[in-house]
């Protein structure tokens, strides 16, 4: 009896705790939120992306933003999402990168299209990947420094 308690004590804490939950968040979730969160810092990656990636994963981005004056957009919309790899991934061995074996993309691309408050619109990219905590991040383009 006491086995019995005890052990449907212990399956429900996980249940409580979130330990079960372990899905994948989805791309275009996350990269709609990252979209609203750097029009609201003016274009800035700050607390989205990745900091301290060697250059040769970066060299890899497809991230990029427009040069626009941010206050002037009125939407983000979704346009396509690319799933890339692991083709260059032996590439990137080679220069002493390893990527964990559970996480074989090179990273999720997301196309935006950002409206502007003058009827145009410019195209927006990011590309995102799976950190050690299992969040998505953004890898930020070759050249950015963080």
């Amino acid at each position: 009896m006491r086995t019995a308690m005890l052990f449907a004590v212990l399956s429900i804490i996980p249940c409580g705790c979130g330990a079960l939950n372990s899905e994948e968040p989805d791309p275009r979730v996350v990269g709609e939120r990252y979209m609203n969160q750097i029009v609201g810092q003016s274009g800035n990656l700050e607390g989205m992306e990745f900091v301290n990636l060697p250059a040769v994963i970066c060299e890899y981005s497809m991230t990029h933003l427009p040069t626009i004056n941010w206050e002037n957009v009125v939407a983000t919309k979704w346009k396509e999402t690319v799933l890339r790899g692991p083709g260059p991934s032996q590439e990137l061995k080679n220069h002493g990168v390893e990527f964990d074996s559970a996480k074989p993309l090179i990273d999720i691309v997301l196309e935006f299209d950002v409206k502007l408050k003058d009827g145009t619109s410019r195209t927006a990219t990011l590309s995102l990947r799976p950190a050690d905590d299992g969040t998505l991040k953004i890898v930020p383009p070759s050249g950015h420094v963080t």
